[in-house]
């Protein structure tokens, strides 16, 4: 079990939990959170709309290991409803275009596979608490300078992978680690501090190292993405669509989207794995998937199960593979354009539209409803998406957090619910600023830009 450390908006927080069942004998987390509010906290309570503190909000982030099952039955059952399954079948893609796209993102990856000193130090660094494999972290390895051989043999060995990639794009997708990350499932509300804890799932996170680390070896990600994206599109047929892809277009998204609501553009399309969002004559219209690591593998074809995993007797998308997120934004998009052109408003269970996102106009973590132009963060959270901070909690114990955080980080916190950086300036000048080959994910580009300020 794992809990959060307060946010800004909550000095100090008290947390006591337990595992147990629920009717049906499903592992469930029950507990308490009490927060007590910082000043920042009590204030934002009383200026945000009710709209921004409750949707995407989080008063409390736990998982277990128990509640994983939960998420396996939920994803096995959908792969199990013939329902499902049938009205998926009429958007799966041809054999031959899958063999294409999957082709070209192999020899794409193979083309910017190299040894940069400097940039596998950067990547080191940058995912020092992550695992390499089970029991062994990215920042246990050597540097590159000390120990070029460790880094010229693995280079051999990813190389020798990507080529068996390539040439048997018949290999079975197989078994892969298995982790877990919290799961948030409390809402938060206005002037309520005290939260009871019902946590049923607890998200997976499937990896292996002999998919989850090319990238250490692709120093130029971003142009591995464009090559890729751009040739999928025009297989795909999309090439003269307005779409955006953050890998490619970097932090520019958030500026593209603002403008394109403020002049009502015609069509615009933002796309980042499961999300789409699209803005049609001035109106937003956001989707998710749904199951969506279950059924990309249906949308894609058999030419890409090298690069999945096996799941409960089925093919899934891996969650933590260097192709994790172009495979399931190629699947998101053919799906997409071809669901929408057959006048299908969606596919229930697969392709949602997300009501909420667009009450909101909320695209990647922003929300645009109160002004395009000043964009704010969406959902009041009690606690901080960091899984650095993660605390492992005692079974029915109760456990106090307290946050340190600067004043300065206080309150850019609060601006930036706001829609202001510390300085006053509207959110989408850093966010614009973010380069692609910076991207990594909203959550963590809004932590990095809200809380890099000075005193």
């Amino acid at each position: 079990m794992s809990g959060m450390p307060p946010s800004p908006a909550s000095d100090k927080m008290l947390t006591k939990v337990v595992v147990t069942n629920d009717k049906e004998g499903n592992p469930l987390i029950k507990g308490m959170v009490t927060h007590q509010p910082s000043e920042i906290g009590r204030r934002l309570m009383k200026e945000l709309p009710d709209s921004q503190i409750g949707w995407r909000s989080r008063a409390e982030t736990t998982m277990s290991n128990l509640t994983q099952l939960n998420e396996f039955k939920k994803r096995l059952k959908a792969m199990k409803n013939p329902e499902l399954i049938q009205a998926l079948k009429p958007y799966a893609m041809p054999s031959d275009i899958s063999e294409r796209l999957y082709a070209h993102k192999i020899k794409t990856l193979l083309k910017h596979l190299k040894i940069d000193h400097e940039y596998i130090r950067k990547y080191v660094n940058e995912h020092k608490t992550s695992s390499v494999s089970p029991g062994l972290k990215w920042a246990d390895l050597p540097d590159p300078d000390e120990d070029a051989e460790f880094w010229k043999v693995y280079f051999e060995h990813m190389k020798d992978i990507a080529e068996q990639l390539l040439i048997s794009n018949r290999l079975p997708a197989f078994p892969m680690n298995l982790g877990g990350r919290a799961r948030p499932e409390t809402v938060t509300h206005r002037d309520t501090w005290t939260y009871d804890v019902h946590t049923t799932r607890s998200r997976i996170v499937m990896f292996h190292p002999a998919l989850s680390t090319f990238f250490v070896f692709v120093p130029d990600k971003t142009a591995f993405y464009k090559e890729v994206w751009d040739y999928s599109k025009d297989v795909m047929g999309m090439s003269d669509l307005p779409i955006l892809f953050p890998p490619v277009d970097g932090g520019l998204v958030y500026k593209a989207w603002g403008e394109g609501l403020k002049d009502k553009v015609d069509l615009l399309i933002v796309i980042l794995g499961d999300d789409w969002n699209m803005i049609i004559n001035g109106e937003q219209f956001s989707w998710d998937g749904s199951n969506w690591e279950q059924f990309v593998p249906l949308i894609l074809g058999e030419a890409f199960y090298p690069c999945f995993t096996s799941f409960g007797g089925h093919v899934a998308l891996p969650s933590g593979v260097w192709s994790t997120t172009i495979d399931g934004t190629i699947a998101m998009a053919w799906l997409a354009t071809r669901v929408l052109d057959s006048k299908q408003r969606e596919v229930a269970g697969v392709f949602e539209i997300e009501q909420e996102d667009v009450d909101r106009n909320f695209m990647l973590g922003l929300r645009y409803v109160d002004d395009p132009m000043y964009p704010r963060l969406q959902g009041l959270k009690l606690t901080v998406d960091d899984a650095t901070k993660t605390r492992r909690l005692k079974n029915n114990v109760a456990e106090e957090f307290e946050s340190k955080y600067k004043e300065a980080e206080s309150i850019s916190w609060y601006n930036a619910y706001h829609g202001l950086t510390l300085s006053g300036e509207s959110l989408l000048t850093p966010f614009s600023e973010i380069d692609a080959a910076d991207w990594v994910n909203p959550s963590k580009i809004a932590q990095k830009v809200i809380f890099d300020v000075q005193d």
